[in-house]
């Protein structure tokens, strides 16, 4: 692994300066994330060796930088489950290596940065946590003036942090640490791959589900029943219900849902509604009500709009969802020209039949009984034998006629 990964390393460093850098950051970073995958089951010295390799790539650069931030999952992973296991020397070379980019962090941000100033909204306004959602959308529209009442009125600001900066990573800590560096890899997630996004899910599951079995939701059933978006799943999110019970904190999940809706309504939701499941059954035994608010405004939203238009088995992100007080106002103008409305006028001009000049210069309307039996006449000579009699020819005309009758014709 050693190896491969310096090899991945020097390849990233030369091919950086091309123009098309940022497709080759995505490219190397879902490498680095495959390389990475049986980082854990390394002997104790080459993951030592691995670690001090990682930093030092991470301090060449924001490239650089950014492409190892994208190896956060696997590590925190790999950390947590190794002193879960008593792995001392893994976890303490991971964790120094953790602790290491945490600093790193905190110092580039600034000193401005390292708090967050959260307002959160009081319950007399529309929220998916205090209605639902079907109430909120309907003939409320964001305006200069709904925006300014929003601002002056209620709310409360609090901040979070500020993070300052550790020298070890102890019991006291630690979760304060991870929660950081999370925050920090859901701050550039956009840009990451899906295999490292993947990488996050599959983080999160495995440390909700690990020592624990749980029943699954039923939406999560309905959306991943489908045979191969099951299968999948399968293989992405391994069963580790026979692994060692990790404790978490609820700040920590909090920070992890964030990225976790952010793949949900991207790119990889299908591990993404495995793992929101993961987090909110965790949060249930666990009796978090921080992580419990968030999880069943994600699962309510989804099955208030399940039954609003969004089908069983579409892509969570990537399809129109309509409130149902808005379905009945979300209609095509019929005066509207569309495809259909174009197939329909050159149909019914089919159907009439082509105009044709009368004797006083008028145009006369042909029916389709003309004009079949003008092409009989052109290409096929009717005998007895060609399967056309006289008496078909008048029922088409009749069935014609009565289809175009029915059929409304375009005046404009």
């Amino acid at each position: 692994m050693k190896e491969e990964l310096i090899s991945c390393f020097d390849d990233f460093k030369e091919k950086i300066q091309d123009a098309n850098h940022k497709l080759e950051a995505i490219q190397h970073g879902e490498r680095m994330v495959d390389l990475f995958q049986d980082f854990a089951a390394q002997p104790e010295s080459e993951v030592a060796v691995v670690c001090g390799e990682l930093l030092n790539f991470y301090h060449q650069g924001t490239a650089c930088r950014e492409l190892s931030l994208q190896l956060l999952p696997v590590l925190i992973e790999c950390y947590l489950f190794c002193r879960a296991r008593g792995q001392s020397e893994r976890s303490v070379a991971v964790g120094t290596l953790l602790l290491t980019i945490y600093n790193c962090e905190l110092q580039s941000t600034g000193e401005m940065a390292k708090g967050d100033v959260v307002r959160l909204v009081p319950a007399t306004f529309p929220s998916i946590y205090n209605r639902e959602p079907s109430a909120i959308v309907a003939n409320e529209g964001l305006t200069e003036k709904e925006l300014a009442r929003l601002n002056l009125e209620g709310g409360v600001q609090c901040q979070t942090g500020s993070f300052a900066p550790a020298s070890s990573l102890v019991t006291g800590n630690r979760f304060i640490i991870l929660t950081y560096l999370i925050k920090v890899y859901n701050d550039h997630m956009q840009r990451y791959s899906n295999a490292s996004v993947e990488s996050f899910c599959r983080m999160c599951h495995r440390l909700c589900r690990s020592g624990y079995e749980f029943p699954s939701l039923e939406i999560i059933k309905i959306k991943l029943d489908t045979g191969r978006k099951s299968q999948q799943c399968c293989s992405l999110l391994e069963d580790c219900t026979s692994g060692p019970r990790i404790g978490l904190s609820p700040y920590f999940l909090c920070e992890c849902l964030n990225g976790v809706v952010h793949a949900l309504y991207n790119r990889c939701y299908q591990v993404a509604l495995v793992t929101l499941e993961s987090i909110h059954l965790r949060a249930k035994y666990e009796l978090y009500p921080e992580v419990l608010l968030i999880t069943n405004a994600t699962l309510n939203t989804m099955d208030v709009y399940r039954a609003a238009g969004m089908r069983m088995d579409s892509i969570v992100g990537q399809r129109t969802i309509l409130s149902p007080d808005l379905q009945h106002q979300h209609r095509h103008n019929p005066n509207v020209i569309t495809r259909a409305s174009f197939r329909l006028r050159k149909l019914s001009m089919d159907l009439l039949g082509r105009t044709k000049m009368g004797v006083d210069g008028a145009e006369v309307q042909g029916t389709c009984g003309d004009l079949r039996r003008h092409r009989l006449t052109e290409g096929v000579i009717q005998t007895p034998s060609n399967g056309v009699a006289q008496d078909e020819v008048d029922d088409d005309d009749h069935r014609c006629e009565q289809t175009v009758s029915k059929v409304p014709v375009s005046t404009d």
